[in-house]
């Protein structure tokens, strides 16, 4: 993990250190927060020295649904088409809909808001266009988060 790496072999200090993703990868950048704080036992724990200075989410994938109006209201502005994402998801998780090993991890829109208090980062900042099918989604994770 290149995290690990820049902590423990190359002695970075936590603080400094700003994680960013987009779509798909700030989904990771937030199951890997969601690692940090809920350590699964499958995969090595990280403890950190300090929290990390900043977790920075472009277009953020936080669910494979399409229950909300931006996925109709922006199908033509948009890339990401609830095929397409479903597609992605598809093989993300390696079966099909509805994603029954989906989790706090893959989906965090799911997780109930306590999951997300007291990650180990100081900032997160997320931004997204008005014209995205994931706005809708984006918008309510972030306001119950």
């Amino acid at each position: 993990m290149i995290l690990e790496h820049l902590v423990i072999n190359l002695k970075k200090d936590p603080h400094k250190i700003i994680l960013m993703g987009d779509s798909a990868g700030a989904n990771l950048v937030l199951a890997l927060l969601s690692h940090l704080k809920h350590p699964d036992q499958s995969i090595p724990r990280l403890n950190l020295s300090s929290p990390l200075q900043a977790a920075v989410l472009i277009s953020a994938w936080i669910s494979f649904k399409d229950d909300v109006p931006s996925m109709t209201d922006n199908k033509y502005n948009d890339i990401v088409t609830f095929t397409a994402a479903t597609r992605w998801a598809e093989e993300y998780l390696n079966e099909k809909l509805p994603f029954p090993s989906s989790n706090e991890y893959t989906e965090p829109r799911d997780a109930a808001p306590e999951w997300w208090t007291g990650l180990p980062v100081r900032n997160v900042i997320s931004m997204c266009s008005e014209d995205e099918c994931l706005i809708d989604l984006i918008r309510d994770f972030f306001g119950q988060v």
